[in-house]
């Protein structure tokens, strides 16, 4: 029997919020998806590879006239004026706590019924899609002429067979817009 759009958001309610579901996932989480470096690697025996990023935002603030001087502390007030102030950003590999953080933002948002619900490859398995949180992303390499692809997704895959109980994470990476269109939506 086909997985229903009510069967996957009753799958990721039930894995939302479950310590052992996010522990269990990060540890034979497919580490390729961490950095650019690993996925490069990982384009040496599979077709794709997306990676995730975090963004960083810092305040910097120069002493006018004197670009050798500068802090990423806030001057007091009553030096305020003497500075100028910049935000330089910068974007960061992932590490097992981004992903536990992407998780379960992924399973927060499906388990409420925000994203997208597809079909998975295997008849049990679904495919719940939602955006990234604020300071996230991720892009998908190809190893052939295809360029690199922005993605807009956390994709979760679930498998649901034997009901909401057992779910179970399959795996999660970066999608592009282009691969969720590319499944089925679940009804």
């Amino acid at each position: 029997m086909p997985v229903s759009k009510s069967d996957a958001i009753a799958a990721a309610k039930a894995l939302n919020g479950s310590v052992n579901a996010v522990v269990n996932n990060a540890k034979y989480h497919d580490k390729s998806h961490w950095s650019k470096q690993n996925a490069i690697a990982a384009l040496n025996y599979k077709p794709v590879c997306g990676y995730y990023w975090r963004k960083e935002v810092k305040e910097k603030w120069t002493k006018k006239g004197d670009q050798s001087d500068s802090t990423y502390e806030k001057p007091t007030p009553k030096k305020l004026k003497l500075y100028t102030q910049a935000k330089e950003i910068s974007f960061h590999a992932v590490g097992i706590n981004d992903c536990w953080r992407l998780l379960s933002h992924a399973l927060g948002q499906a388990s409420i019924s925000n994203g997208e619900f597809r079909e998975g490859d295997a008849g049990t398995r679904v495919v719940v899609a939602t955006e990234f949180p604020e300071g996230y992303g991720g892009w998908t390499l190809y190893n052939d002429e295809r360029g690199d692809t922005p993605c807009d997704y956390i994709a979760v895959v679930i498998e649901t067979g034997g009901g909401a109980a057992n779910a179970q994470i399959v795996t999660h990476f970066p999608a592009s817009k282009n691969y969720i269109d590319g499944k089925a939506v679940l009804k």
